[in-house]
């Protein structure tokens, strides 16, 4: 199912997110770091930066540039290749949960604890828009419709939909009790979800449910498509990595600490090339896994 390829232990506390980046794997933590691995040996490269308060999310803009979210609501910006920091704004108040980079407006979305969405121009790093939307927590943020459209989902169980040129808000539709934690677009044009509720659910263009499915025992914090292997990962509070069918949602399997999974909540998966992955976890520890036992 999943081969266990390498475990990465020498952040000293909980690790929250991460990217894959000319590469190297960089990873986010409590411990205030964010951290540059070589994926093949486990080794600290030289890029380290040290923050002063937890970093909650990372993302990557291109091939240059480094944007941190930390729980202070600081935005950096960071040069990776010349390795040295170009922006750090204060504009958010609360704990940055989600970043998201439109392409094709040149855009940059951010998503506070406070249900604040900030929109920042990709090319100058200006602030284009700062919207108060009121809806608790934003965990999670993503670009659909050729970047036409954002959708959002936050603590209030909504998922909401946006238009990326005046901002206007299209259709909403509660999803989740508890909260929306996690959202995947699919090729087919419809979405997955996944709550607090323990729960992944599949949502039409209109936000209709058209299926539910009692996936986990706690809150699903991410999903991931992996289009060549036919293939959705989860992975959840429960401590649990779980692989889904994506035409049907048929369940094929799962990794636990039993399997040399994470003994805490899985907090984000981290695509690689060569049908690898790593996931993050609050045990300190990043582990990359290969699909090399499925079949294309």
């Amino acid at each position: 199912m999943l081969h266990k390829v390498l475990e990465i232990k020498k952040h000293a506390g909980a690790i929250y997110s991460g990217v894959f980046f000319e590469d190297s794997l960089l990873t986010a933590s409590a411990d205030r770091y964010v951290v540059a691995w070589d994926p093949k040996t486990g080794e600290q490269l030289p890029f380290v930066v040290k923050n002063d308060t937890s970093t909650y999310v990372i993302e990557k803009l291109g091939n240059q540039y480094l944007l941190i979210g930390s729980s202070n609501g600081d935005f950096q910006i960071i040069d990776y290749i010349e390795k040295k920091e170009v922006k750090n704004y204060q504009q958010h108040q609360s704990a940055i949960f989600s970043i998201e980079v439109n392409q094709f407006q040149s855009h940059i979305y951010l998503g506070d604890a406070d249900g604040n969405i900030s929109v920042w121009d990709s090319k100058t790093f200006k602030l284009l828009l700062f919207l108060p939307l009121n809806q608790g927590k934003i965990r999670v943020i993503k670009v659909i419709n050729d970047g036409d459209q954002l959708l959002i989902g936050a603590q209030d169980g909504y998922i909401r939909l946006f238009d990326t040129t005046h901002f206007n808000e299209l259709n909403n539709n509660y999803i989740h009790n508890g909260g929306v934690t996690s959202i995947l677009p699919l090729k087919n044009g419809n979405v997955l979800t996944g709550g607090k509720d323990a729960y992944l659910r599949v949502l039409d263009e209109n936000l209709k449910v058209l299926n539910a499915i009692p996936a986990h025992n706690f809150a699903i914090y991410d999903l991931q498509l992996f289009e060549q292997l036919n293939t959705i990962v989860s992975v959840s509070r429960d401590k649990s990595i779980k692989l889904w069918n994506v035409d049907d949602l048929k369940f094929i399997g799962k990794i636990t600490f039993k399997e040399g999974g994470h003994q805490h909540s899985v907090n984000k998966i981290i695509p690689m090339p060569d049908n690898r992955f790593a996931t993050v976890s609050d045990d300190k520890r990043t582990i990359i896994w290969s699909f090399e036992d499925l079949k294309p």
